[in-house]
């Protein structure tokens, strides 16, 4: 079956915090450059995490194969249709991989750990499944990840799935366009082009508040056990980031 299953992690490693002293019984101030991840039942930038989620896959869709970040081997294409008030990164398809890049400092970063897409698009009539099929199949893959690891600066923010339960994005519904030409269709080797609705992802996403200025190292892994080990969808990336 064609349809997509795309999985993408990124994990980070951000600056030292500063810790703040306290007198007496005064409460300790909070530290300067802390990292803190948006709460993912809230509404940011105007979005939930769902519909940044349908977001995300638009920006990814739009960037040509040849260029595409998802399959950047050294970030250079990193910054490439950043054009939200959020930044999106890319993890990859299912490799390890080492990247280094700028971002603007203090921005929302948003991105899967690792994610799953289903939809009909470029699929033979004969092999289409329902959208309860699609849907079921978006939540089952994410039911999948057996390992999830997400560090910021060295603290580790989650270490399974289930410390980070509350990031999973269940099966939500969205739509993306597809360029005519250089697409990663085409790069699939499928022949699909235009807009493709409705589609469905699932999965663990983040959105970081922003990054302080400076530099900044991002690691994450996720396993998602094949039929056999041979099959495993294994993901391992780091991405050195300067914030400014």
């Amino acid at each position: 079956m064609k349809n997509r299953i795309w999985a993408f992690q990124i994990a980070s490693m951000l600056g030292l915090f500063a810790l703040g002293c306290s007198d007496d019984n005064s409460t300790p101030s909070e530290p300067e450059d802390k990292i803190t991840l948006a709460d993912p039942t809230g509404v940011h930038e105007g979005h939930s995490y769902g519909e940044w989620a349908g977001e995300w896959w638009n920006w990814l869709y739009s960037n040509p194969a040849s260029t595409n970040p998802a399959l950047d081997t050294t970030g250079e294409f990193a910054n490439e249709n950043q054009t939200l008030d959020v930044f999106m990164l890319a993890g990859s398809f299912g490799s390890t991989e080492s990247r280094s890049f700028t971002i603007p400092a203090d921005m929302p970063v948003f991105f899967p750990i690792t994610t799953t897409q289903a939809d009909n698009c470029g699929v033979p009539v004969d092999m289409q499944l329902t959208n309860e099929e699609l849907r079921a199949y978006a939540n089952d893959s994410a039911a999948a990840v057996t390992e999830l690891n997400l560090e910021i600066d060295g603290e580790t923010f989650a270490s399974s799935p289930e410390d980070f339960s509350d990031y999973l994005v269940p099966a939500t519904e969205m739509s993306y366009v597809v360029p005519a030409d250089d697409s990663l269709y085409d790069f699939q080797g499928s022949d699909f082009e235009g807009a493709c609705s409705p589609s469905y992802t699932s999965g663990y996403f983040v959105m970081i508040e922003g990054l302080p200025a400076g530099e900044h190292t991002l690691h994450f892994s996720a396993l998602t056990p094949g039929a056999t080990p041979a099959d495993d969808f294994a993901i391992d990336v780091t991405d050195d980031i300067t914030a400014e």
